[in-house]
């Protein structure tokens, strides 16, 4: 369907990348901030009544999560995080179905990254997505399982005693009620 074909009314809001500004859409109010990917990336903070969820794909987290990430996505509900490659591929060990290669300034994530995040933004529920297209159903349940285990060794930590993280796998058609 082409853009000039949709039956509704169109408005445009430039996007200033280096002051964000909040924009509110009728009960929602959505946040925005440009992330590190090789091309231009933005995450968005939607925020209804006191629900708040955070969408963070295409970006990277470097070797700490990231200050304006986490600015945006602080005390969410919900945080959907680009979990392409597993650490393995990101580091890029022989072996993986990405290839034997690093994956740095590629402009992606991994599960433990995710999982990192979301405790440092003290985040409840994060939700593993912007999956590789070459992975299977059966590849991004262990990718899940492999997720949780991190989390639980994580957790164990003396310094997050209390803290506590629920892990999803994104899937097409997934909904949130709240």
């Amino acid at each position: 369907v082409a853009w000039e074909d949709v039956p509704c009314n169109k408005s445009f809001v430039e996007l200033e990348r280096m002051e964000p500004h909040p924009i509110k859409l009728g009960d929602a109010i959505v946040t925005y901030q440009a992330l590190t990917h090789p091309d231009a990336v933005i995450a968005y903070a939607v925020e209804v009544g006191n629900f708040k969820v955070v969408y963070a794909t295409d970006t990277e987290h470097k070797d700490s999560p990231d200050p304006r990430l986490l600015k945006l996505a602080l005390n969410a509900n919900v945080l959907y995080y680009d979990s392409q490659y597993t650490p393995g591929e990101y580091r890029g060990e022989p072996g993986s179905i990405t290839g034997a290669f690093p994956k740095f300034d590629w402009g992606h994530s991994t599960y433990e990254w995710a999982v990192k995040t979301a405790l440092a933004g003290n985040i409840p529920n994060v939700i593993l997505g912007h999956h590789d297209p070459v992975r299977n159903d059966f590849q991004l349940e262990q990718i899940l399982k492999d997720a949780i285990a991190y989390r639980d060794r994580v957790l164990a930590l003396p310094e997050l005693k209390g803290k506590s993280l629920e892990i999803h796998m994104g899937y097409e058609g997934m909904e949130w009620k709240f």
